[in-house]
Order: C-alpha cells, then sequence, then structure tokens
C-alpha cells in the first residue's frame, strides 16, 4: 500500500480513494476470512496505515475517500468498517498524534518521494 502511495504521488494525479478491503458474504474472500487464510486490519492498524500513505501523498492531492462501507446485511468483516464517522476521526488523531499532516513525508525534488 505504501508502495502503491508512492507511484501515486509522483503520477501527477489529483485525487486519490482509499479503501479498505471488506470481506463480502458468499465470496471466495469469505472462505478465507473463516479458514484464517488472510488476516484482516484492526481499526488502529486501518488508521495507521492510511496515516502513513496520506504523508506519503503531495499535500495539495485531494483525497476523496478515507475509507469505504458495505451493507451491513452482507459484510462479513472488519466489523468495525460500519463506523465510518469513528475510523475518520481515529485517522485525524493518529495525524494529530504524530504531528504531521497530508505531505509530511512528501518531497518534489527530483521526482522523489520519501
Amino acid at each position: 500500500m505504501l508502495e502503491t502511495a508512492r507511484i501515486v504521488s509522483r503520477s501527477g494525479l489529483d485525487g486519490i480513494k482509499i479503501h479498505l478491503m471488506h470481506v463480502i458474504k458468499n465470496t471466495a474472500l469469505e472462505q478465507w476470512y473463516y479458514e484464517k487464510k488472510i488476516k484482516m486490519l484492526e481499526m488502529d492498524e486501518y488508521a495507521s496505515l492510511v496515516a502513513d500513505v496520506l504523508e506519503l501523498l503531495p499535500p495539495d492531492m485531494v483525497i476523496q475517500r478515507l475509507t469505504g462501507d458495505a451493507p451491513k446485511e452482507i459484510l462479513v468483516a472488519p466489523e468495525w468498517a460500519i463506523n465510518k464517522l469513528e475510523i475518520i476521526n481515529l485517522i485525524e488523531k493518529e495525524l494529530e498524534r504524530r504531528g504531521t499532516s497530508q505531505g509530511f513525508r512528501y518531497r518534489s525534488i527530483a521526482g522523489c518521494v520519501l
């Protein structure tokens, strides 16, 4: 995910949507989830990872989405994904805790992103 952020940072795109992985009923991913073949992020892990991504993105890039949701009736995991406002608040708190913001680790010298 961080390497994707670095590539997107150099792409010249105006905006990006960040979305977490959802396990949906009646999918192969659901089977893998129950077989413990995949690990889902906890909400605090997701917030920290999104903060890492935001730090790498250009400060003027439009962030169109910080999370996503699936209908409750088909969502298997993560259950915490239902509360989008809580997730967004946690991402903001993580950036505040770090004393950083979007673009904090972005540097456009010779097209390089740290």
